[in-house]
């Protein structure tokens, strides 16, 4: 049952479902006979093996000495930030790829039937889920402690401290000897959504068990420690080193393409939390008297694919190309397209930013990647401004020339910035939002995440 040898390929997807039905098998196996027989059967070398089967080194970070064993629990963002920085900067450190859902599986074993438990609701009062937990933790704890005897591993990385799968396996780790550092990827909110959070940390979340915790900015290093999530000595602000990439995309000429960030429709906005504290958890925090339910983004997104339809039928020289995330859009629901339109769905969109001339994103990072690599950006604000719209979207600062306020606007500027002569040298948008969420203004953050890990593995 090899996750590994089917990542970053078409196979993985389709394979993935077949996987996840057999490791279900087993711990249901697990679950049922061999947890029972307790003492009189080691169902932890077991998954041991399973362990080892679903380990795979990154080669692509590989270095020529090989000094230190650090697993990474692989999530896309996570990933781009850690290969963005330890290719240039790795010397002595090996990298292992394990899956994440590994570990979601057996946890699903032992917390069994509590629905109201998630990433963002895990400090829940309740005995017995806190046996629950304390089993899972001590199970946990042996497994670690046989891997370690076994592979002598240093570290493990996670990319969000909230994940309730690693909780009890930060906590397993650091009770043997094996660090557990966080890349926190969680960073980039709006003032809409860090309320909700905020109070989500301070009530729901309880203390990180973990080590050490990477973080993009200062605001989400105060917010961990005004809720008590972690120590001072234990957070430090690293930046967000994916986003190195993006400022060498400066010195490359683009073409003439657009490039349009498909929209989350609720980005921005905390309706997910909605959907998980259902009883009025949430009715404390004040300022929330939206129905969070009926206001979304969609129509903005519908009126942005009418609006590049049209000026794609006009300007049939032009390639659009729509990025979208895989399972949150399809491909059939952009199939009446205009023939020089391209949609993209999953995977990394950084060869699209290195080529389009103009990005039409909102409420997104990769926005944010757009301006570290100097494109031209539009972005689409077919609103009247009032509290709502301000507190859940981005601060973005953005010059006057890079809003469309309207439709009309929009197909205007369409034909202004791809006609647009790019200069290298001009600076075209204002770089105050790189350095309030992502803290990386100048390519840098690589090397202070490499220095964050080489220093907690010491």
């Amino acid at each position: 049952i090899n996750f590994g040898k089917f990542q970053h390929k078409n196979i993985f997807i389709k394979k993935m479902n077949e996987i996840k039905k057999i490791l279900k098998l087993f711990l249901v196996l697990l679950n049922k006979i061999l947890i029972p027989l307790g003492s009189r059967f080691c169902y932890e070398k077991l998954i041991y093996l399973m362990f080892i089967l679903n380990l795979r080194e990154i080669k692509k970070i590989s270095p020529k000495k090989r000094k230190y064993k650090v697993i990474v629990l692989s999530k896309l963002g996570g990933d781009l930030d850690l290969y963005s920085s330890q290719i240039k900067y790795n010397k002595n450190i090996v990298y292992y790829y394990f899956p994440r859902y590994f570990f979601k599986l057996i946890f699903n074993v032992f917390v069994s039937n509590h629905q109201n438990l998630s990433d963002y609701k895990y400090d829940i009062k309740n005995k017995e889920l806190k046996l629950k937990k304390e089993n899972y933790r001590k199970f946990l704890s042996k497994l670690i402690s046989i891997i370690q005897k076994k592979l002598s591993i240093d570290c493990f990385i996670g990319f969000n401290f909230t994940y309730k799968a690693e909780r009890e396996l930060q906590a397993a780790c650091e009770n043997n000897g094996i660090k557990f550092l966080t890349l926190h990827k969680e960073s980039v909110g709006t003032h809409l959504e860090n309320k909700v959070i905020k109070h989500i940390y301070k009530n729901f979340i309880g203390r990180y068990n973990g080590h050490k915790i990477a973080v993009y900015n200062k605001n989400e290093k105060k917010m961990l420690l005004e809720t008590k999530i972690a120590r001072k000595n234990q957070i430090e602000i690293v930046g967000c080193s994916r986003l190195d990439e993006c400022f060498k995309y400066r010195q490359i000429l683009p073409k003439k393409k657009i490039l349009y960030y498909l929209i989350d429709f609720n980005r921005g906005l905390p309706t997910r939390f909605f959907d998980i504290y259902k009883n009025g958890e949430l009715n404390k925090i004040k300022g929330l008297n939206y129905n969070f339910k009926r206001i979304n983004w969609k129509k903005l997104h519908t009126k942005i694919i009418k609006n590049l339809k049209l000026f794609a039928q006009n300007n049939k020289n032009i390639e659009i190309i729509l990025k979208g995330k895989q399972g949150y859009y399809k491909a059939e629901d952009y199939n009446n397209l205009p023939k020089n339109f391209r949609v993209v769905l999953g995977g990394t969109g950084g060869h699209l930013l290195k080529e389009a001339k103009l990005i039409i994103g909102w409420n997104s990072t990769a926005v944010l990647e757009a301006i570290a690599a100097n494109r031209f950006c539009l972005h689409p604000f077919f609103f009247k401004k009032n509290k709502l719209i301000n507190e859940a979207t981005l601060k973005l600062n953005s010059k006057k020339i890079s809003i469309a306020f309207n439709e009309k606007e929009f197909q205007k500027k369409l034909k202004f910035f791809i006609e647009k002569k790019y200069d290298k040298k001009k600076i075209n948008n204002n770089l105050y939002p790189l350095k309030y969420y992502l803290n990386n203004i100048n390519g840098s953050s690589g090397k202070k995440l490499n220095n964050f890990i080489l220093k907690n593995l010491n």
